[in-house]
């Protein structure tokens, strides 16, 4: 298993998902949550 931690906008985290998706298998997602640097931030496992 792979976790991927995307940063950026929802909007942003929304393209990058879709086009990991296209490729790769997504068992799940956590919801949205702010990091450090007060962006979103999704994991995909």
């Amino acid at each position: 298993m792979i976790k991927i931690r995307l940063s950026g906008s929802p909007a942003d985290i929304s393209r990058a998902a879709r086009a990991i998706a296209a490729v790769l298998t997504v068992r799940r997602t956590s919801d949205y949550y702010s990091n450090r640097t007060d962006s979103s931030s999704q994991t995909l496992h």
